[in-house]
């Protein structure tokens, strides 16, 4: 009797644990069906990204970082196949720097604003639309001209929906080590439609672009291709090679 007892309880234990398995998958199902429905505000297909970390033993000065990154960005929109390249210290949608940006004249706001160390290229290459005014040149970004652009989201929250163009934004964070840039304001050129920046499932945040040859701490690599992105693997790491052959490259995916 006790055994059968046993046997009895053990066949209830095991459908309950049955029925959450079941349950589990089944929500589980549901939030990735719901995720491939969600519009994140570019065209994912055929873009490739990849990280190259610059260390600081072997690439110390901005001057460094910054010519490392421009001979890049120069050769691999040259290798076939490639429609756009870009740099970036993060990739739509997954976030980026997430850092204090004051607005002069306005009440202090210390709500994170994700700030982008990038050029023109990367908007290019994911296709992120301007609505107002224009994104910084690759001749201001290699000037290293402090010109910014902001999204939708940081014109309704931080400038009240007046004109942006021409407003004068600071990023404190870029005065204090280890980046030291002695001027960290940047004039508003222009303004990019909003696009998910803080995963799939949160509101859309402030975003501020600035040239990423203010701070030369850019790690990331997108590209828009012709043709499927990982048939470009090779290539994409022989240029990287061509410039430092025993440099690192990591993450490389679609």
């Amino acid at each position: 009797r006790a055994m059968s007892g046993f046997r009895d309880a053990l066949v209830v234990a095991e459908v309950a644990l049955s029925l959450m398995l079941l349950v589990g998958a089944s929500l589980m199902i549901r939030t990735l069906t719901a995720m491939q429905g969600v519009d994140i505000g570019y065209q994912a297909d055929k873009v490739l990204t990849f990280e190259v970390p610059l260390t600081e033993q072997r690439y110390p000065t901005i001057a460094q970082r910054d010519t490392f990154w421009m001979d890049l960005d120069r050769r691999l929109s040259t290798v076939p196949g490639v429609i756009a390249a870009g740099v970036n210290t993060g990739f739509h949608p997954l976030g980026g720097w997430y850092l204090q940006v004051d607005v002069p004249g306005t009440a202090p706001d210390r709500r994170p604003v994700l700030v982008y160390n990038t050029n023109d290229g990367y908007i290019r290459a994911i296709g992120i639309p301007v609505v107002s005014g224009r994104f910084f040149t690759d001749g201001e970004t290699a000037l290293r001209q402090h010109v910014g652009v902001v999204n939708q989201t940081f014109v309704r929250r931080r400038l009240g929906n007046t004109d942006p163009l021409g407003r004068v934004v600071t990023v404190p964070e870029f005065k204090q080590p280890p980046l030291n840039v002695a001027d960290n304001s940047f004039r508003i050129v222009g303004v990019v439609r909003d696009t998910l920046n803080d995963g799939v499932s949160n509101t859309i945040m402030p975003e501020l672009y600035v040239p990423f040859t203010i701070t030369g701490e850019v790690d990331g690599v997108v590209l828009k291709t012709a043709v499927p992105p990982m048939t470009l693997a090779n290539a994409v790491r022989q240029q990287v090679y061509a410039i430092d052959k025993d440099q690192p490259i990591r993450e490389e995916r679609t």
